[in-house]
């Protein structure tokens, strides 16, 4: 079995798991109240998985056995090994290869630059769940796991919202995007001829966590053109909208896990014909890696939503001058996950950040919890 197919395979496990319980089919979890960690990551670093790797590992904390083993050599006594019939989880990353001519030699560019093509390796991780000492204990999470009443979780979401639509007015201003919320509208689209992105007003939806996926759903479309992904003509194309349409599914929910919007949505009379028509379409196009292709593309265009090249350009400049962080636009400077990664790169942003945030951040300021910001899913090698 390759990794497509090993891809696909359990994408479709998933699929038919969730017709057979009768549950909500997600691509990506959304924010759970009952677990601290939001992304499946690194136990050590805490570093997200990115691309397809969020459709296939469940928010955890994963190591690799050389991370287990490692941990040993640091503390014989802990014993730490892997819960017997504990299953491992497939992560994948990008590797490059030289391309070869017909006769063997490596092909190169123009500048005489050897010409390189991607292709996909996997390696094993385990939940921190499944790694335990010889006392039998799992190693514990490296996240605060909070309980939160009525009352906070409206907050929260309120506070979440708020951000939310920071980040799509912050999107839409810098590429020229046209945001058009319509009363009592039944449709939501995004018209690539006149780059406007339309959708019904929020109290149009039964829930908030329906219409902020509505919003990042046609956000997600309107990075196509940006991100040359589809052109204008072959959206309408059927293959080419099919697959745009599965990059937007995937690419809504990634976007919204960033978020701490909770899933107040109820079960649809669609949802069986929804989770039948995806799993006959990703069975038909198995072979073509377009699950892989989708979750790429869906990461791509988060990146570009969220800023993540600002970000990145942020956490730089606090390392010499703290005050670099009011520079940050609100959705991101009220990402806590944000501020604890630059608090690391420069504690001196304490003093920039809001009273809100700190009381926030107080309970776990002196563990090593946190989030890297975003990366590139091009990136992803196995120390992560």
């Amino acid at each position: 079995m390759n990794i497509y197919e090993m891809v696909t395979e359990r994408i479709i496990k998933r699929l038919e798991e969730s017709e057979e319980k009768g549950e909500k089919f997600r691509w990506i979890k959304p924010f759970d109240i009952t677990n601290g960690v939001r992304y499946a990551c690194n136990y050590e670093t805490q570093i997200p998985y990115t691309g397809v790797n969020r459709l296939l590992a469940e928010p955890d904390e994963y190591l690799t056995f050389n991370q287990i083993k490692k941990m040993n050599d640091r503390n014989k006594d802990d014993f730490l090994h892997i819960r017997k019939g504990a299953r491992g989880m497939p992560i994948l990353y990008v590797n490059w290869k030289e391309v070869l001519d017909e006769e063997g030699n490596v092909k190169t560019d123009k500048d005489g630059n050897p010409i390189k093509k991607p292709f996909f390796k996997y390696y094993t991780v385990f939940s921190r769940q499944d790694v335990i000492n010889k006392g039998g204990d799992n190693l514990p999470t490296k996240f605060p796991t909070k309980h939160f009443t009525y009352n906070e979780i409206e907050e929260i979401t309120k506070r979440e919202l708020l951000r939310f639509t920071s980040m799509i007015n912050h999107y839409c201003n810098q590429y020229d995007i046209e945001l058009q919320f319509i009363n009592d509208g039944t449709r939501a689209y995004f018209s690539p001829s006149d780059k406007v992105v339309r959708v019904p007003n929020m109290n149009n939806f039964s829930s908030i966590y329906e219409y902020a996926s509505c919003v990042a759903h046609e956000a997600i479309h309107s990075t196509m053109l940006i991100n040359n992904r589809v052109s204008e003509n072959e959206y309408n194309y059927k293959e080419k909208y099919s697959r745009e349409e599965l990059t937007a599914e995937v690419g809504s929910c990634l976007l919204l896990s960033y978020f701490k919007i909770f899933d107040d949505s109820k079960n649809k009379d669609n949802d069986i014909a929804y989770i039948q028509g995806w799993r006959s379409f990703i069975k038909d196009n198995d072979t073509k890696g377009i699950i892989i292709g989708a979750a790429q593309h869906a990461q791509k265009a988060c990146d570009l939503v969220l800023d993540t090249k600002l970000r990145l350009q942020i956490l730089e400049e606090i390392i010499e001058n703290p005050s670099a962080f009011e520079n940050a636009p609100e959705f991101i400077r009220t990402d806590i996950e944000f501020v604890r990664e630059a608090l690391k790169n420069n504690p001196l942003v304490w003093d920039y950040i809001s009273d809100e945030l700190r009381e926030e951040l107080s309970d776990d300021m002196g563990d090593t919890v946190g989030v890297a910001t975003i990366t590139s899913f091009d990136i992803l090698d196995e120390e992560r």
